[in-house]
């Protein structure tokens, strides 16, 4: 997915195959979701926390989640959080200048 294309003493430049941006591509979701969480991380590591009552619905969607019942159906189950929950992030990360 990616290939070695030069060496400066030390250093190794590597770039990004065909085959390395068509599985990006294809992943693109996941990875913004993943770079999402990684910049939230890093906020509150530096000590900035959200609002007492968005960390409150932040307990309450997980908690919803851990206690689901009947089992996941990825085709049923999977579309409408995600749709949700990927709507409210990007609606926070633009309030927020975040994007």
């Amino acid at each position: 997915m990616c290939a070695s294309t030069a060496s400066e003493g030390t250093k190794r430049l590597v770039e990004i195959t065909d085959e390395g941006r068509r599985y990006v591509a294809d992943n693109q979701a996941a990875l913004d979701s993943a770079m999402s969480r990684m910049a939230m991380a890093a906020r509150a590591a530096s000590g900035e926390m959200p609002p007492e009552d968005v960390q409150s619905c932040d307990a309450h969607i997980e908690g919803r989640m851990s206690f689901h019942r009947t089992g996941w159906d990825c085709r049923r189950d999977r579309a409408g959080p995600q749709e949700v929950i990927e709507e409210a992030a990007a609606a926070i990360s633009k309030g927020s200048g975040h994007e």
